[in-house]
């Protein structure tokens, strides 16, 4: 088990990179849509639905992208150690 997270944080830090991009741009689009549903719709349930989805994407985002960014700090640690 220590050695496949070795190997999960090992990896360049271009991937994680990546996996925060894609986390930051639907947490940015969950954003987009609430914004649009309560500027555009008039107050009913399909407001409601829309702004639920746009609420479902900030925390999908949201937590893509913490997890990039706490994999590229433990990435940064392990390849600190190993230079040593």
């Amino acid at each position: 088990m220590i050695k496949a997270l070795k190997i999960y944080y090992s990896v360049p830090l271009e991937f994680s990179f990546k996996r925060f991009r894609a986390g930051l741009i639907y947490f940015t689009f969950g954003f987009i849509v609430i914004y649009l549903a309560h500027n555009t719709l008039e107050p009913s349930l399909k407001q409601e639905i829309i702004t639920f989805i746009g609420i479902l994407f900030i925390a999908v985002g949201f937590f893509m992208a913490v997890m990039a960014h706490i994999r590229m700090i433990i990435s940064r640690i392990i390849m600190f150690i190993n230079k040593k």
